[in-house]
């Protein structure tokens, strides 16, 4: 359980920042790279049971960056057009 918490609490820091008001593309990719390298420390941890597993964490937290960056330039493509 606290592994789970320890995942999360990076990724909802990102979710919270994302929320707020104002522009924030610039700094998200920032705090995407700081959120993968702390869930990595986590995972890396030796009392870690789990630490195998980063490699299908990564693979969930990329996978759903690319689909999202992907939704959003069509977004701007639409918009734009």
């Amino acid at each position: 359980m606290e592994t789970v918490l320890a995942i999360t609490e990076p990724i909802f820091s990102v979710l919270e920042f994302c929320d707020g008001e104002g522009p924030k593309i610039g700094e998200i990719y920032e705090r995407m790279n700081n959120m993968v390298g702390k869930i990595k420390d986590i995972m890396d941890k030796d009392d870690n049971l789990h630490k195998n597993d980063y490699s299908e964490i990564e693979y969930v937290i990329f996978s759903r960056w690319e689909k999202m960056n992907t939704q959003c330039l069509a977004y701007a493509l639409s918009t734009v057009l």
